[in-house]
């Protein structure tokens, strides 16, 4: 019989007997500590990085964009190429919402003049348009994918707002929730997170019921209408009062509010802290602790966040997106194609690790960041 641990020990050495002389050369080592880790850590830190890169966010209100990173997977597919324009077809005249997810996009926005929405799943490498769902109202908001499902919310002019839960094979709606008031869209392995009027709502999956109504911090009629989940758990925010909490998801209870500033937007998860952007031109990173740890002044008024599990990545008002390191805080432009001007909302697709643009001008489109140049 074979001893398998034996072998092994005997390779090693085999191996190590077979190799030159490692020569070290210290002062260049030292200088960048991180090129010193074993291959095994850096792997597994690699595997860590994507198995964290869940992060949902929301934008409230009638035109809230919602930027979305649904969970990896593997996959060995071709990411598009940097700088990529994807037209959209006329169905779509302004964009309102989009998720990308293991090279599929998921796009919805307003349809000519005030007709019904359609929800699209496009191929991020071929640009094809890979399924189409009319949705009931005219006004989409928000957007997130996860276990086969595509979940979006819309109202129909004032007069209504729903959940719609989309099959993502069929491109059928399959399930509709009808709420009270526009608000936050976020997922976790086992619910669906939306704020109404009432509070947050925990909606199972399956039966897009809502199991439980988490009441949450208002400023007098105006409650908390943001959330995020990711690898911190599931967070709101209100962008009135500038406040935040964290939800037990064990007793479905909301914990102690804590301000962080006024005029707070976009909120996403990002290693161990939770980031807030603030109106016009600051990200602030939020300990677990509910504290705000500090402020990143980018320069310049942006209007959207994501991230990509490794950075922050902000839309601004020009033909350019930043990126933020969220380790050092440093600041990167990265330049959209010239004939692309105002970004008003993003997404990052972690497996294919691309970040993509719907920009407005000339026509609606959505273009992939030139990640290898800066402008």
């Amino acid at each position: 019989m074979i001893d398998i641990e034996t072998e092994l020990q005997n390779a090693g050495e085999r191996w190590r007997a077979a190799q030159s002389e490692l020569r070290v050369d210290i002062d260049r080592a030292t200088t960048n500590p991180r090129r010193t880790r074993p291959l095994l850590a850096a792997a597994a830190l690699v595997v860590v990085v994507v198995l964290l890169a869940i992060g949902l966010a929301s934008r409230p209100g009638k035109r809230a964009r919602v930027h979305v990173v649904t969970e990896p997977s593997t996959t060995t597919a071709p990411s598009p190429q940097p700088g990529r324009v994807i037209a959209l077809d006329g169905k779509i005249t302004q964009v309102q919402a989009l998720a990308a997810s293991d090279g599929k996009l998921w796009v919805t926005g307003d349809a000519p003049n005030g007709g019904p929405a359609h929800v699209q799943e496009i191929d991020a490498l071929t640009g094809a348009v890979l399924g189409d769902t009319t949705l009931p109202d005219n006004g989409p908001f928000a957007i997130a994918i996860g276990k086969g499902a595509v979940w979006v919310r819309a109202q129909q002019g004032e007069a209504s707002t729903a959940l719609f839960k989309l099959d993502a094979a069929t491109h059928k709606i399959v399930a509709t929730l009808d709420m009270q008031k526009d608000g936050g869209l976020a997922l976790t392995s086992d619910a669906v997170w939306v704020n109404d009027n009432v509070g947050l709502e925990r909606v199972d999956p399956d039966t897009v019921k809502v199991t439980n109504t988490i009441p949450l911090v208002s400023a007098g009629p105006y409650t908390s209408l943001l959330v995020t989940t990711g690898p911190n758990g599931v967070w709101t925010g209100n962008f009135y009062t500038g406040d935040v909490q964290k939800i037990d998801t064990t007793h479905n209870t909301a914990g102690p509010v804590h301000h962080i500033a006024n005029d707070t937007s976009t909120m996403v998860e990002l290693g161990t802290s939770l980031w807030v952007e603030r109106y016009p031109d600051q990200v602030i990173e939020v300990a677990l602790d509910g504290r705000a740890r500090r402020t990143i002044h980018l320069g310049e008024s942006v209007q959207g966040m994501a991230t990509d599990g490794r950075a922050l990545w902000l839309a601004t008002n020009g033909s350019h997106v930043l990126r933020v390191d969220a380790g050092s805080g440093a600041i990167t432009r990265f330049a959209l194609p010239a004939r692309t001007a105002l970004a008003p909302t993003l997404a990052a697709d972690p497996v294919r690790g691309t970040v993509w643009v719907a920009a407005l001008e000339p026509t609606a489109h959505l273009v992939s960041v030139p990640s290898g140049r800066s402008g």
